[in-house]
């Protein structure tokens, strides 16, 4: 399987896991809109080949976006929707990858934008092997 693939592999997983877990549809790029919502972006990749194997630490970012204004659907509790995402993250297996380390990097960021949006960022880092 190509970088390419395994990259998209990973973030359809990490996308189906969260999206399946809590109930909420989560996306792969950010979103225009006015309720809170999730998506996930690969952060960093780092390859390392060797002679048997090729290694790549994947890390990836799950966003969660709070706008300003909030629908009574959802509560303004980021806090909720960031345990949400990290129970549905804690059994993520890859189908077709070897991972042979999965590393919870915790949350790397919590802010509110200019917007007024609360905008927090949890990241993961996994160590993916493939046999060259």
């Amino acid at each position: 399987m190509g970088h390419m693939q395994y990259l998209k592999s990973i973030i359809d997983t990490c996308i189906t896991a969260i999206t399946k877990t809590t109930g909420i549809t989560c996306y792969s790029d950010k979103q225009d809109q006015a309720q809170p919502y999730r998506y996930v972006e690969i952060a960093k990749v780092t390859c390392e080949p060797t002679k048997t194997f090729d290694i790549a630490v994947v890390t990836i970012h799950i966003h969660t976006i709070f706008p300003q204004i909030t629908t009574a659907q959802y509560d303004d509790n980021i806090y909720e929707w960031l345990d949400n995402s990290e129970q549905a993250m804690n059994n993520v297996s890859f189908p077709n990858l070897t991972c042979i380390n999965a590393n919870h990097l915790g949350l790397i960021s919590n802010n509110t934008e200019d917007t007024q949006a609360r905008h927090a960022i949890q990241a993961y880092a996994y160590t993916i092997c493939e046999t060259t």
